[in-house]
């Protein structure tokens, strides 16, 4: 799935995905960067990351797979 999905999620949001989109993705990241240095729980900042990836894409069938990637992972 990462591999065949997410790669063209993430090439769609870097061509398309709007600043606030964008901004979304960027504060997923930060959260899962401090989870793992305060050795937190990343699981919540990583399904954020990986919805947010799907949203800025602006792709539909791929924002639909949120909830696969939240069984996923």
């Amino acid at each position: 799935m990462r591999l065949a999905i997410e790669p063209q999620a993430a090439a769609l949001a870097a061509r398309h995905g709007s600043p606030e989109a964008i901004a979304q993705i960027e504060k997923a990241l930060l959260e899962m960067d401090n989870a793992a240095q305060t050795h937190g729980s990343i699981h919540e900042p990583d399904l954020a990351f990986h919805t947010a990836i799907l949203l800025a894409s602006g792709n539909r069938f791929f924002y639909q797979l949120r909830d696969f990637i939240t069984t996923a992972l």
